[in-house]
């Protein structure tokens, strides 16, 4: 069986562009079909720029060396602070630029993670989203997690969570299998919002620096928009 790895995972730290990571993960369809889990796979964990990706070195530890990355979140006023969503291991961190990694996840009940945002005015609050588990919520920095699903399918696959750079009490998020959720309560309660989208396989989402306009790229339709002005505030 040939193992094809890709970088699934590319973000700047936002409060210094020059700092950039990048996790490495298998192809989407061997992630797809469960190969990497039932066969114990491993990655190649994570890589990091401090030249704009210019040059990239190493940033893994023996808890993070091995590890399929599905998706990275950088504290918005701290590039050490990084949060990883593994496709075994749950949710990783590191506090110091990626020397080293802490698993963290308490109160998961899944260890399949997505995704994972931080609340951009509060990053202490972090959500993350499972395969088949819906979203979970953090208020501690991920010391601790519970269950955050009111409102989705009882088996969601939360492939994308979205903060609104403007209110972070207002959270996208997508269900590769039912669309797009909005929450108005930073994620406790959510509301299915698929007006006028087509296919609801999202993989990603992308908010307007503004907060007026959700993207949702799917599997197959290529990219739909959302205006949110609709929404209050």
């Amino acid at each position: 069986q040939e193992t094809r790895m890709g970088f699934k995972s590319i973000v700047f730290a936002p409060s210094n562009s020059n700092v950039v990571y990048a996790g490495t993960c298998l192809e989407r369809n061997q992630v797809d079909q469960n190969i990497a889990i039932e066969n114990n796979t491993p990655g190649l964990g994570i890589m990091k720029s401090i030249d704009g990706g210019i040059s990239w070195q190493n940033a893994n530890d023996i808890n993070s060396a091995k590890q399929n990355i599905n998706m990275l979140a950088v504290d918005p006023a701290n590039p050490d602070i990084v949060y990883a969503a593994t496709l075994q291991s749950g949710v990783l961190k590191t506090t110091d630029g990626g020397k080293s990694w802490k698993p963290i996840n308490q109160g998961l009940t899944h260890t399949d993670i997505r995704s994972v945002s931080l609340d951009p005015k509060h990053p202490e609050i972090i959500l993350a989203g499972a395969e088949n588990g819906g979203t979970f919520i953090s208020s501690n920095g991920g010391a601790t997690w519970q269950s955050s699903s009111n409102g989705l399918d009882i088996q969601a696959s939360i492939h994308s969570i979205v903060f609104d750079p403007t209110n972070s009490q207002i959270v996208f998020a997508a269900d590769i299998q039912s669309g797009v959720f909005r929450s108005e309560d930073g994620g406790k309660i959510w509301i299915r919002i698929n007006t006028g989208l087509r296919t609801r396989a999202v993989t990603s989402m992308a908010i307007s620096a503004d907060g007026t306009i959700l993207y949702a790229a799917t599997q197959g339709e290529g990219v739909f928009r959302m205006e949110l002005g609709v929404y209050p505030k």
